[in-house]
């Protein structure tokens, strides 16, 4: 992918969208052909919530009326031939355009084309069976849609540094480290060490992370004792009570520093809060295996967001755990 960075270029407005959403622009025929596959793709499920999606894809005609307003979104996906207009007026707007346009096929990035602090991406299609073509660019576009929204994520939650210095002598001397934004709450009860972020008055959300483990490994990693073990640390330390359903959640195995690990995405639920009604909210289980130390790590993340966009607070909860290290395993710094 070749990334295109312009110096100077005509007057920009101000982008409109979140990092979220990504509007995309392509000729109407083209466009019926490819829809469901680009939706599928830059579409993906959030995290096992039931009805919701890592991103919202709006599409465009780029010949229409309408096209003044969300040519401005944060995010713009634009398909087209190199001589298609759309493409064109995108390449003389940015902001450093090229003295040479890659030849089609190509992907590439514009930034600062009709929005200051604008994302554009250029699929240029090749003059015989385009519709194709998209298809097979959609798993690099929709890696890359992820990986940016993540590392801003990141970004934003290490802005301010982590400010655990204490912890991390805590956390070591229990044999383990985790990264945690400087914002959250920290608490310890004998080995299950709690890190919590709540919101405003006006902003209701709790974003929670556990660390615990048993020892020696115990043999019953399947996600019914996975699930045990997260009830016994609900009833003890979340506040509340959480039930889940089996029914709807997604198991894997996987790897992470070496250590075996598995995964269960689900969603808990409260049916008798405190709250004035039922809650619920997506949780992240994991179960990561430490030889080392014949330890088994237990790590869980859940949120409680009402009516709230949950993809930045589940990417964030996720890149807590994801920053886990036990034994001897180099601990994990922020790119910030």
């Amino acid at each position: 992918m070749t990334l295109i960075m312009v110096a100077c270029g005509p007057r920009r407005g101000v982008t409109v969208g979140d990092r979220d959403d990504i509007v995309v622009a392509a000729e109407p025929s083209l466009w019926k052909q490819v829809q469901d596959r680009v939706n599928a793709s830059l579409q993906p499920r959030l995290f096992g919530i039931p009805n919701s999606r890592a991103f919202q894809v709006t599409y465009q005609d780029p010949l229409g009326e309408e096209w003044s307003g969300p040519r401005h979104n944060l995010q713009v996906l634009l398909i087209g031939e190199p001589q298609d207009a759309w493409v064109v007026d995108a390449l003389a707007r940015a902001r450093g355009a090229p003295s040479v346009i890659p030849p089609a096929p190509a992907l590439f990035e514009l930034e600062d084309v009709w929005a200051r602090e604008q994302q554009v991406m250029v699929l240029l299609l090749p003059p015989t069976d385009p519709g194709h073509y998209v298809i097979d660019r959609l798993g690099e576009l929709s890696a890359h849609y992820e990986r940016r929204y993540r590392e801003g994520v990141v970004g934003r939650m290490f802005a301010e540094g982590t400010g655990q210095a204490p912890w991390d002598t805590i956390m070591g001397e229990s044999g383990f480290n985790v990264l945690v934004p400087r914002y959250y709450e920290r608490s310890k009860h004998g080995d299950v060490y709690l890190f919590r972020k709540t919101g405003t008055d006006s902003l209701e959300t709790i974003r929670h992370v556990t660390v615990t483990w048993r020892t020696p490994i115990p043999q019953d990693l399947q996600g019914g004792g996975m699930l045990r073990l997260r009830r016994q640390l609900a009833a003890a330390h979340f506040g509340s009570r959480q039930t889940v359903s089996r029914r709807n959640i997604l198991a894997s195995q996987t790897t992470h520093q070496g250590n075996i690990t598995y995964q269960l995405l689900g969603m808990w639920d409260n049916p008798r809060s405190s709250r004035g009604g039922p809650t619920r909210g997506p949780f992240i289980l994991r179960a990561e295996i430490c030889q080392s130390q014949d330890r088994m790590y237990l790590l869980d993340g859940w949120l409680y967001a009402p009516e709230q966009n949950q993809h930045e607070y589940m990417v964030e909860l996720e890149s807590i755990m994801n920053s886990f290290r036990c034994g001897s395993a180099r601990p994990y710094t922020a790119n910030r």
